[in-house]
């Protein structure tokens, strides 16, 4: 902890002494097509298609990952259990079973493994498969319905390119926001305890060196994990949130977003489109960093973050001030990867710590 607040603490004068180089790579690393209209500009309609396309692979995630049920035919105990024919005294069939034929313990080692069972590398490429169509089939639909380009995802600076200038930013992000967000975190964890799930699972997975397991587990959490949340959290809540605010004069703007004329004569919407496409956005909404516009849709994404984080002592508290500087690391570049890779840094650190 010590050596991180020491780089904080370098970061911090680097940045305030060397100012206009900091506002020179945030610049470069951003997306000028992005800065034009920071906002993700689709309706409540498309946020319900996407929630539906995010149950139905987690459902088939959970189908897959329970696998087949053995209710419909017995097992091989069941069977040397079985009832015994007309002819049998009754007396044998109700005899205590032995040790052997009897099934395995529910309350066993058998429910202890469960929670692992899931972490598998088979089960770990299914849900990407499953994720990563999720995310194609809402860039694709949003692209026929709105007109929506990547750099409405906060995908433009990796698709010209960016890798080395966003590696490079969020290692300074990284310095500059987290480590006093970890300090915040230690000091309030000596007040309500830390608790997380995934800790104690890779605790005990680490106690019976299950090594596979632990490395899947790290991957998932440091790697999956940071995509998922940042994706939703930052480009659609904090996206959506600041479409309603722009255009929440129009009502039927932000409940169908901005239609193309293809798919609006196709649902039979030309007057609704008419309507929500008519030029009713708030010029208050585009202003600077001083404005509560500019803040309102940070602090509420922040905050829905935070209450997903629920059950973890007062890790919530934390995660909304990491989450403040995270949405407006985006706002201000558009650049998705960017709080994705200082999300996936900061849970590598915590798994790590805990490993070590």
């Amino acid at each position: 902890m010590f050596v991180l607040l020491g780089l904080s603490i370098v970061a911090w004068l680097f940045t305030f002494f060397r100012w206009t180089t900091v506002q020179r790579w945030w610049y470069l690393n951003g997306s000028k097509k992005f800065l034009k209209q920071p906002h993700l500009d689709v309706g409540v309609v498309f946020l319900l298609f996407c929630a539906n396309l995010a149950v139905i692979s987690m459902l088939t995630y959970r189908i897959i990952e329970r696998g087949p049920t053995r209710t419909a035919a017995p097992t091989e105990n069941e069977s040397k259990t079985a009832p015994a024919p007309e002819d049998t005294p009754k007396s044998a069939v109700v005899t205590a079973p032995t040790k052997a034929d009897s099934p395995p313990s529910v309350t066993g080692s058998s429910t202890e493994e469960a929670p692992f069972k899931a972490q598998t590398p088979w089960l770990l490429v299914l849900n990407l498969v499953l994720g990563l169509s999720v995310v194609g089939l809402m860039i694709f639909a949003s692209r026929w319905l709105y007109g929506t380009t990547l750099h409405s995802w906060g995908l433009g600076p990796v698709v010209e390119g960016k890798w080395a200038r966003t590696l490079a930013v969020s290692w300074l992000a990284f310095f500059l926001l987290v480590p006093p967000v970890l300090l915040l975190h230690e000091m309030l964890s000596m007040l309500i305890p830390y608790q997380h799930s995934t800790a104690d699972a890779l605790r005990q997975l680490r106690t019976d060196r299950q090594w596979t397991a632990v490395a899947v587990t790290f991957l998932y959490t440091a790697g999956w994990t940071p995509i998922v949340e940042e994706w939703m959290f930052r480009v659609v809540v904090q996206g959506f949130i600041e479409q309603f605010m722009t255009h929440r004069r129009n009502f039927l703007r932000w409940v169908l977003g901005p239609l193309q004329p293809v798919p609006a004569k196709l649902f039979g919407l030309e007057s609704a489109a008419n309507v929500a496409n008519q030029k009713t956005a708030d010029p208050a909404a585009k202003l600077g960093w001083g404005t509560w516009q500019f803040w309102a849709p940070i602090a509420l994404s922040s905050l829905l973050f935070a209450l997903a984080h629920t059950g973890q002592g007062a890790a919530p508290i934390s995660l909304y001030v990491l989450a403040i500087g995270l949405g407006f690391l985006y706002k201000t570049t558009g650049n998705l990867w960017l709080v994705v890779l200082i999300h996936a840094y900061l849970n590598g650190l915590t798994l790590t710590r805990l490993l070590l």
